[in-house]
C-alpha cells in the first residue's frame, strides 16, 4: 500500500501541481528551512552558553561576597579597641599622663628657604 502511494508523490514533484513548484523551488524550500533550522540551533546553543557563563559569574560573585563579609569580620576582630590597646601596650607605647607643651620663641625658629626641604 506504502509502495502505491511513493509512485504518486514522485509523480506530483514530476508535474507541477502548482505552477512555481518545480523541483527548484523545493531545493530552495528545503535549503532555506535548513538555514533557518541551522540559525534556530546556532542561536540557542549561543543562549544556552550565555546562561552558563552568567551562572558562573553569579557563583564567583557570590563566593567574592562570602569572602569580603569573612574579611570584614577579621577586620573587626582585629580592630576592636581592646585588641589595639593590647597591641599600642606590646609595641611599647603608653597612655600620657599629663599635658605636655613646648614654647619655642621667635628667635628659636627655623627660616625656611623657598625650594630647600624643610627638615
Amino acid at each position: 500500500m506504502a509502495e502505491d502511494r511513493l509512485p504518486l508523490l514522485s509523480h506530483c514533484f514530476r508535474r507541477s501541481l502548482w505552477p512555481l513548484w518545480d523541483r527548484r523551488t523545493t531545493w530552495a524550500m528545503l535549503v532555506l528551512l535548513t538555514l533557518i533550522g541551522g540559525l534556530y540551533l546556532w542561536q540557542a546553543g549561543e543562549i544556552a552558553a550565555s546562561r552558563y557563563r552568567i551562572q558562573q559569574l553569579e557563583e564567583e560573585r557570590e563566593h567574592c561576597r562570602r569572602k569580603n563579609a569573612e574579611s570584614w569580620r577579621e577586620i573587626t576582630e582585629i580592630t576592636r579597641v581592646s585588641a589595639l590597646t593590647e597591641r599600642a601596650r606590646v609595641l611599647g607605647f603608653v597612655v600620657p599622663q599629663g599635658e605636655l607643651y613646648l614654647t619655642l620663641h621667635e628667635a628659636s625658629k627655623p627660616a625656611l628657604v623657598p625650594g630647600v626641604p624643610y627638615e
